[in-house]
């Protein structure tokens, strides 16, 4: 399935730290409202003044998805939303968008792992190269987003090697998004897990 991509003016992304494409996440091209609007549409809740990371997904024969994590004063929550039915194929179809709600969900974490978590999205998102190199059909197309220094910072990857920095963000979004919508605190653990190999990873290569 082929696909516009949308998302932040590049030139808030387009950062001059050095990196092989496959270690960063790429650039996001697009207008300054970011993303496919009928996504984020359906998505919206995402886009609140209390969310501090989130990661738009666009499966290819799935409904979309965003998971990240909200901050209530001093309390964080990730939270999970999944489109009811795929806003693409409803695109494809040319058939309206009105009608497509957002399932979601809501877990309270702990203000350490919130950290951990924001350090990692922020250290993925100052590494973000400055070329687009995934092009292809299927798979996966995931937007990492968040306020730095005020300012919008967006990187996306294409179904990346699970190893790869990436991939391992990759793989954080959707483990939020399992505790989460499976209302599993106990799975958190996989969270911390993979959090911590990220950071790792991220100190490994500065």
């Amino acid at each position: 399935m082929t696909k516009t991509i949308t998302a932040f003016a590049a030139a808030a992304v387009l950062l001059a730290t050095p990196a092989f494409g496959g270690d960063t996440l790429e650039p996001a091209h697009g207008t300054v409202e970011g993303y496919e609007p009928a996504v984020t549409g359906v998505l919206k809740a995402a886009f609140g003044p209390e969310v501090v990371v989130r990661a738009i997904v666009e499966p290819s024969f799935e409904p979309e998805y965003a998971v990240g994590i909200e901050k209530h004063g001093d309390e964080y929550r990730i939270f999970g939303l999944t489109a009811s039915e795929q806003v693409w194929t409803a695109l494809n179809d040319q058939k309206p968008v009105a009608g497509i709600n957002a399932n979601d969900c809501r877990l309270p974490i702990t203000a350490d792992l919130a950290t951990d978590i924001l350090g990692v999205w922020k250290g993925m998102l100052l590494r973000v190269h400055t070329q687009v190199d995934s092009e292809g059909v299927d798979g996966a197309i995931y937007f990492f987003s968040m306020m730095i220094d005020g300012q919008p910072h967006i990187g996306q990857t294409w179904s990346p090697l699970p190893s790869s920095p990436p991939g391992k963000l990759v793989s954080l979004a959707n483990a939020m998004r399992d505790v989460c919508r499976w209302n599993r605190p106990h799975a958190l653990d996989r969270v911390t897990a993979i959090t911590a190999d990220l950071k790792a990873s991220l100190q490994d290569n500065p």
